[in-house]
């Protein structure tokens, strides 16, 4: 990082001044952290200073060129320089950004498939222990903390991590470039574009390797004769990633195992264990009267939506976004996942929404449920179309 500096009117031999006047203000400014104070201050002094008007016009201008306080202190630092004798392009130290450490890369990916190349043997677990554990186990840790999945039967989650663990083992031979990007050509060109595809040419085509290369998929592309809507889509089929497949896979393993442990405990608890304050199954209002009102007013509220869904949502994918929203309303009382993440992703498997797209609609829709309910409780009626 360099500055154009403007050049001052009076040589470097003869500016004792000018060194000691930057040496002075370098300390003067180091406790001022907003930029437009601290240029402020710079300009203060500067006016006041004994150097020549020429000089001073010079130092003002190049500050009007810096926007930001680190950016300052190269400046004056550089202009010391600069008085010294020193090349202005010197420039103070920039601090490293931390590299990311990746856990699952494309060694993971080719350990993967080369276990289940081998057959059982030391070998075998060997390579699953140095090269596959870790970046398994860090994944199912990252996904269950990411997407708080703490509803569960274990104390410790490591103990949920290994039955997750022994859960993807068994889904690793699934794990094959070939058959999965055959499966997506059958899906697009037949099921979805209604177009002709000979089942398994992929797998002709590559020999049945498990693993594929976009170049690969790109010289099939052009034995393929459909239609430019079609190929527009097929184009952007790469070859499938480990960390991708695997992370789907345990996301819905773990919605599955919360939804039945959420059942489990409907099914056998006490009937004064779910009423209880502290059960983790529901959370009653403590006063019956007013929890009566609020399932008489969520009645209403979703009526009104219903019937004014596009007044109030006039573009057709956000009326249908903020119908489903409204559907676990209407299906409240039969509804066993109260996971925040759990249900954004029931969501968007519903419309292929996504998550800021849900999180608007969802907002919109609370804003009107809330002005109306708290008006409710105080007063006893409602008016939506006043709010």
């Amino acid at each position: 990082m360099t500055f154009s500096l403007k050049k001052l009117s009076r040589p470097m031999e003869s500016t004792p001044t000018h060194e000691s006047f930057f040496v002075q203000i370098l300390p003067a400014i180091k406790d001022i952290k907003d930029i437009n104070k601290a240029k402020k201050f710079l300009q203060k002094y500067i006016t006041s200073s004994s150097i020549s008007v020429d000089d001073k016009e010079s130092i003002i201008y190049n500050l009007e060129n810096v926007k930001t306080r680190g950016k300052l202190d190269i400046y004056l630092y550089n202009s010391l320089l600069y008085y010294e004798g020193h090349s202005v392009a010197k420039v103070l130290p920039k601090k490293k950004r931390r590299e990311k450490r990746n856990y699952f890369t494309h060694e993971t990916e080719n350990a993967i498939l080369l276990y289940n190349k081998l057959e059982p043997s030391n070998e075998r677990s060997r390579l699953y222990d140095t090269k596959i554990h870790y970046p398994i186990f860090k994944l199912t840790q990252n996904i269950i903390h990411t997407f708080k999945f703490y509803h569960t039967e274990v104390e410790d989650l490591t103990h949920l991590q290994h039955e997750i663990e022994i859960f993807l083992l068994s889904k690793f031979p699934l794990y094959h470039h070939s058959k999965s990007l055959n499966d997506r050509f059958n899906k697009i060109i037949n099921k979805e574009f209604k177009e002709y595809y000979l089942v398994d040419s992929f797998l002709e085509y590559t020999n049945n390797t498990d693993k594929v290369s976009k170049e690969q998929i790109r010289s099939f592309l052009e034995t393929l004769d459909v239609s430019e809507l079609c190929m527009e889509k097929l184009l952007k089929l790469t070859p499938p990633k480990a960390y991708s497949y695997f992370g789907t896979i345990t996301k819905r393993w773990l919605i599955n195992y919360t939804d039945k442990i959420y059942n489990k405990k409907l099914n056998t608890s006490p009937i004064q264990d779910l009423n209880a304050e502290d059960s983790p199954l529901c959370e009653p209002h403590p006063n019956p009267i007013v929890k009566d009102q609020l399932a008489i007013f969520m009645d209403d509220y979703v009526e009104y939506v219903t019937e004014n869904i596009y007044t109030l949502f006039p573009k057709e994918k956000d009326a249908r976004l903020a119908d489903i929203v409204l559907d676990l309303f209407r299906q409240r009382e039969h509804i066993k996942i109260f996971n925040k993440k759990a249900l954004y992703f029931e969501i968007r498997d519903k419309g292929d929404f996504k998550t800021p797209k849900i999180t608007k609609i969802s907002e919109k829709l609370y804003v009107l449920f809330q002005t109306n309910y708290v008006h409710y409780l105080e007063y006893g009626y409602y008016n939506f179309e006043d709010s």
